[in-house]
């Protein structure tokens, strides 16, 4: 069902690292959301301490729907979140280990 211009007031988006231009569907969010619209984003972060760590092996590299997991970071959602479009209430990172997102959760067979 495609959406009008400016018809959402809210949205949330949990897996933004899937989408192969992650900043192609934020662009794109910016057109269907009302001035003064809330957005809510849980992903990934690639300049995260876990990713320097692990290197190859973080984030379930494995997992071949991560199309841009590499793009997604603390600084390049501050960047894509920035004025005149967006107004950053929030930004911040919480967790260092999360679940099955260790480099023993994949099966390298």
């Amino acid at each position: 069902m495609p959406l009008n211009d400016a018809s959402l007031g809210r949205g949330a988006e949990e897996d933004l690292e899937h989408f192969r231009d992650p900043f192609a569907v934020l662009a794109a969010l910016r057109t269907i959301t009302r001035a003064g619209s809330a957005v809510f984003i849980y992903t990934t972060n690639a300049d995260s301490l876990s990713h320097r760590i692990f290197a190859d092996d973080w984030e379930r590299y494995c997992d071949w729907t991560h199309h841009g997991i590499d793009r997604v970071s603390v600084r390049t959602l501050r960047e894509a979140f920035a004025p005149p479009h967006w107004e950053l209430v929030r930004l911040t990172t919480d967790t260092f280990w999360a679940g099955d997102a260790g480099p023993l959760s994949c099966d390298r067979a």
